[in-house]
């Protein structure tokens, strides 16, 4: 899979997710999601990974 994000500065979000030492609450992630002016859908993703067998 490709995806391609522009404006640049989403990979902030990503770095921050990967430093966790635990999952985020759902208000966690909705506030650091939020400068980014996207919506982050946990329950939707997991529907994703579970349809297609991935795992992060």
């Amino acid at each position: 899979m490709l995806e391609l994000i522009s404006p640049a500065g989403l990979e902030q979000f990503f770095r921050w997710l990967g430093s966790l030492e635990e999952p985020p609450t759902p208000e966690e992630l909705a506030d650091m999601a939020a400068p980014y002016q996207c919506d982050a859908d946990p329950d939707g993703t997991q529907r994703i990974l579970e349809r297609h067998g991935l795992t992060f």
